[in-house]
């Protein structure tokens, strides 16, 4: 006999009317011909594959053949065969952002970089630098925000660790802070608490950022680590004036609701949301949207193939933990 247990996650307040927690399976549909509509597929298990430092693991990023990994208040550089190598210490708060541009890497996190074809690593000790919250690269450039503020700076051509102290803007659409950022599509986009707006490269000789008219979007952003790139679109944990804990997709210019009810219910019962942390990956034509909760240990993942929701965890003492990733 055959149950009918097919279906994604949807816990409503009521569970008289839906009680579907799916946790570690997501739907696959099959196509025209199958014996059955759709199947439940398993989520690809972990593997501890290279211990490195102390922990925790607080961002990845990789070029230039290595993989680069900020682990404590520690940066390493790995080869392809997970040999470690240490490179200098960091800022140890929260996750980091990290960019290149080829040839250096800037760490949103006090300031370092590194240099790889000089094998430099060191803080960038120009006065000018204000601190960077998020980082991205543009044509050559660097471009970060400033933690508490409304700015978005630009570094020299080609050149991370110099920065002019006129190369800096305010994105002022709304009076609300900037608290993350992110280029996509050569497209600088903004995230206020209440707002956001997408820039572009004007070429300008004073400063080479210029706000799109019309890109602005009364949609801000609940998680500074909730930005992420996928399926050709961004993703984000919303926020607004008049409430948050939404995720949204990019349409052009606009956020497109992709939660449901039920997830977001999940979601605002979570005494704090903005540690929200998201990373993206494809595995058999399936994208997947992968935002966790440290503070509420909980993991939600989005399906783009199907637009379904379901749950990653990791198991620990009998109870489900938030994915280990």
């Amino acid at each position: 006999m055959q149950t009918p247990i097919l279906g994604s996650a949807y816990v409503t307040r009521s569970v008289n009317a839906a009680d579907n927690r799916c946790v570690n399976l997501f739907p696959e549909i099959v196509p025209e011909g199958g014996k059955q509509a759709a199947f439940l597929q398993r989520a690809p298990g972990l593997r501890r594959l290279v211990t490195v430092g102390l922990g925790p693991i607080r961002g990845l990023h990789a070029y230039g053949g290595y993989a680069y990994v900020v682990s404590g208040n520690e940066l390493y550089r790995m080869d392809p065969a997970y040999n470690t190598v240490l490179l200098g210490t960091v800022a140890n708060d929260g996750p980091v952002s990290m960019a290149d541009n080829g040839i250096q890497l800037f760490i949103a996190c006090g300031g370092p970089s590194y240099n790889n074809s000089t094998l430099a690593f060191g803080l960038i000790t120009d006065p000018d630098f204000p601190g960077a919250l998020t980082v991205s690269y543009l044509s050559g450039y660097f471009v970060f925000i400033e933690p508490n503020s409304q700015k978005v700076w630009v570094t020299q051509l080609l050149d991370g660790t110099s920065i002019d102290p006129l190369d800096f803007a305010s994105a002022e659409g709304d009076p609300d802070g900037l608290i993350s950022s992110i280029v996509d599509h050569s497209e600088v986009w903004l995230f206020g608490t209440n707002s956001v707006e997408v820039w572009y490269n004007s070429g300008a000789a004073a400063f080479p950022l210029q706000r799109i008219q019309g890109a602005f979007n009364e949609i801000g952003c609940a998680a500074t680590f909730s930005v992420a790139k996928l399926d050709n679109a961004l993703f984000w944990l919303g926020a607004d004036a008049r409430g948050k804990g939404i995720v949204y997709r990019a349409n052009g210019y606009t956020g497109v609701r992709v939660s449901t009810h039920a997830v977001e219910w999940q979601i605002q019962q979570y005494a704090n949301i903005a540690d929200a942390t998201a990373y993206t990956y494809q595995q058999d034509g399936h994208a997947f949207y992968v935002l966790s909760f440290p503070s509420a240990n909980a993991t939600w993942v989005y399906d783009v193939a199907t637009q379904a929701w379901h749950e990653r965890a990791g198991f620990n003492d009998g109870a489900f933990t938030r994915q280990r990733a």
